[in-house]
């Protein structure tokens, strides 16, 4: 007995140490939650608690600890950049707010909003500064293929990737090949049940973002990013694919592999495919500002989403209409 109580202090005490530990680390952190339709509103609901409890936890500042938060079901919608908010108290807030909405399960759209928008110097990522990416899911992705290519997008830039799977429909091999390293994949039975991973996953954020380099040096690479497809309604109303134009730049990441190209917009990410104004296959949010879909589809101000020069990375993947 006396020996079960040591041992429950002294585990208890090693987190408390953790957290301790990295109370003065400066890191960039973006929660990528799914808001698919298989998740419904009240495990919803149990996810953002979920993650305001963590947040809870680390000291948040513009001088410490950056928070971000972004929505993906059929469209991504960015809650708010890392610099929006500058105390704990707001951070929470604004995570206790942030509404369900339902669709399908398009991953891969997520992940590339974060690299081209969320951790982008102009929405507030810092240079030299360790950006930690966090993805739940309770589900395999719409497009697989996208979602695996576009995730090593992701880590090719320098930002270090958690994994998150709920309940029992996840994709194991999807949740690996997404996260950075096998030690980076958590699994939760259920959304009531994410509190049995919290000090562990605790844990894991503490030493990443307690590891980076005091003293990084730029350097530059090439980037060739893939070509991304997006359904859309031909006349017909069958759904087709429409393939966005590849390109290719020259990127100047930091030594952590942080990119400090320009930064693209929520706009950014569409391009000029064909007007979609009659596509039926999704619910178009109602936040103009911040909400990506697929180009052409209407904004809740009634405008078509702009054609831009610059394209975003992803992949070909034989997309479906499968909505969970």
């Amino acid at each position: 007995m006396l020996f079960s109580i040591v041992y429950f202090f002294s585990f208890l005490l090693f987190f408390v140490v953790v957290v301790l530990d990295c109370s003065q680390s400066k890191a960039d952190i973006v929660f990528l939650l799914d808001s698919s339709g298989s998740v419904g509103e009240d495990n919803f609901v149990f996810l953002t608690s979920f993650i305001g409890d963590l947040i809870s936890d680390f000291n948040i500042g513009p001088e410490f600890v950056q928070v971000g938060l972004v929505t993906y079901q059929t469209n991504v919608t960015n809650r708010f950049d890392l610099n929006r908010y500058g105390t704990k108290e707001e951070v929470l807030n604004a995570t206790k707010q942030v509404p369900y909405s339902g669709g399908w399960t398009n991953t891969d759209l997520g992940l590339n909003h974060t690299l081209w928008h969320s951790f982008a110097e102009d929405h507030g990522a810092r240079p030299f500064t360790t950006q930690l990416l966090l993805v739940f899911t309770d589900g395999g992705s719409n497009h697989p293929s996208s979602t695996r290519l576009v995730a090593d997008d992701v880590k090719g830039s320098g930002v270090t990737i958690i994994s998150v799977g709920v309940e029992s429909g996840v994709d194991s091999p999807e949740l690996f090949a997404i996260a950075s390293r096998e030690e980076y994949v958590f699994r939760a039975t259920s959304f009531t049940d994410l509190e049995t991973i919290k000090y562990s996953l605790e844990n894991i954020i503490c030493k990443i973002i307690s590891s980076v380099g005091s003293n990084p040096q730029t350097t530059t690479t090439s980037y060739n990013p893939p070509t991304l497809q997006f359904p859309v309604m031909s006349p017909g109303n069958s759904i087709v694919m429409a393939p966005l134009p590849t390109s290719t730049e020259t990127l100047t990441p930091t030594a952590d592999g942080t990119d400090t190209s320009p930064a693209m917009t929520s706009t950014d990410i569409s391009s000029s495919l064909v007007n979609t104004s009659t596509y039926t296959a999704d619910t178009v949010s109602t936040d103009p500002e911040t909400t990506v879909s697929p180009s052409g589809l209407p904004t809740s101000d009634g405008q078509t989403t702009p054609t831009t020069t610059r394209q975003s990375p992803s992949t070909s993947d034989n997309h479906t209409g499968r909505c969970v």
